[in-house]
């Protein structure tokens, strides 16, 4: 039986659970020489993220009720504003700038195909596509072991499971990281090797500006940091162009939530040593300027069924334990594991930072075996 007492339609034909291991990318040393490994490794898979952006951004403009009359752009245009960010990235990240020329360098590809992949949906001017996820983290009192877990599920459209890949970064200064990413992206959930653990939520406000930097290259510095003091700060000197949230982690046992917009952002913290958040603002500064709930009226079913599954297991809580959350369809099609034809749980992750391991379920957690990655 599925946590929350109900298979859904989708899930009915399949009884056993298949284990899927995704493409290992290992890279090391300089940041031009891990790009260019990383796209000897990528390069087929980067040269069609144009077409799976495209088929996303269509998914978004509903969401976010865009103008249906204004025309997608096509490969070129994308590339073209792709490009516009490029001062604004190397401003931020220079060394993750001269990743991404590794990267193209290595896949035999322009830098603005990898470049747009390192900004995604901020190409359209809105909120970048981190999607309809349910983020978590469990600090050590409500484990059954002491130590902290975190982790989230990654709903999307289903073209994008086919570009994951686990990135295993060793750089030649700085922690390891390993990243549940796609090819050719540099930041994404994951863990590094100081302990600090990083997962994510789409958030929207009516404010895009042009002036602020995608995402991307922010996680990647928020996993390059050994602690949540290093992130909050790395966090607080950057201006975004677009809303997101970050659940954060570190070897301290220190869990905090970021609501990050282009104006600012607030910390929450957690209650009884759990910490949720799903696709719309919790903190009470940011509410008012909530611009996506509307149209993900889940998002507000979500997190607080999360809350209520991890507070059952209070003290128990485990990876095993968390597989079964994961995996809840309480409110399916639109659950906390999530079957809608154009939106689903592409992976499933769960981190143990303390022990530099990640688990990833690549589908629905119902459907996909997790798989356990280590630093």
């Amino acid at each position: 039986m599925f946590a929350g007492g109900r298979e859904p339609l989708e899930t009915k034909r399949r009884k056993v659970a298949v284990a899927l291991g995704l493409p290992v990318i290992k890279v090391r040393g300089s940041p031009y020489e891990r790009g260019v490994q990383h796209g000897r490794q990528c390069g087929d898979l980067i040269r069609r993220y144009p077409e799976v952006l495209l088929e996303a951004l269509r998914l978004e403009a509903q969401w976010r009720a865009m103008d249906s009359r204004l025309p997608l752009p096509d490969r070129e245009e994308l590339l073209r504003r792709a490009m516009q960010f490029l001062p604004l990235m190397d401003a931020l990240a220079p060394h993750l700038v001269e990743e991404v020329r590794g990267i193209a360098d290595g896949a035999r590809l322009s830098l603005a195909e990898v470049l747009l992949v390192n900004v995604r949906a901020d190409v359209m001017g809105v909120a970048a596509v981190d999607a309809l996820c349910t983020a978590f983290a469990v600090g050590r009192s409500a484990t059954a072991d002491g130590g902290v877990l975190s982790g989230q599920n990654l709903d999307q459209h289903p073209a994008n499971r086919d570009l994951l890949i686990m990135l295993h970064v060793e750089p030649d200064s700085g922690p390891a990281m390993l990243i549940c990413s796609f090819a050719g992206l540099l930041g994404y959930p994951g863990i590094n090797s100081a302990g600090v653990s990083l997962f994510q939520n789409a958030l929207s406000t009516h404010v895009w500006r042009a002036s602020g930097a995608p995402h991307y290259f922010l996680k990647r510095l928020l996993l390059e940091q050994t602690s949540i003091a290093e992130c909050l700060a790395v966090a607080r000197r950057v201006e975004v162009c677009s809303s997101t949230n970050y659940v954060l982690t570190d070897r301290d046992g220190t869990l905090l939530d970021l609501e990050m917009t282009p104006d600012g952002l607030e910390t929450l913290e957690p209650q009884d040593d759990l910490l949720v958040h799903t696709n719309h603002f919790r903190s009470a500064a940011l509410a008012s300027q909530e611009a996506l709930l509307a149209n993900i009226p889940d998002s507000a079913r979500r997190g607080p069924r999360m809350q209520e599954l991890l507070a059952q297991r209070h003290g128990k809580l485990n990876v095993q334990e968390v597989k079964k959350i994961l995996a809840d369809h309480d409110g399916a099609p639109t659950a906390i594991c999530r079957h809608e034809p154009k939106v689903i749980t592409i992976a499933s992750m769960i981190a143990e930072p303390d022990q530099g391991r990640l688990h990833v379920a690549a589908g629905n957690p119902c459907e996909q075996d997790f798989v356990t990655y280590s630093l």
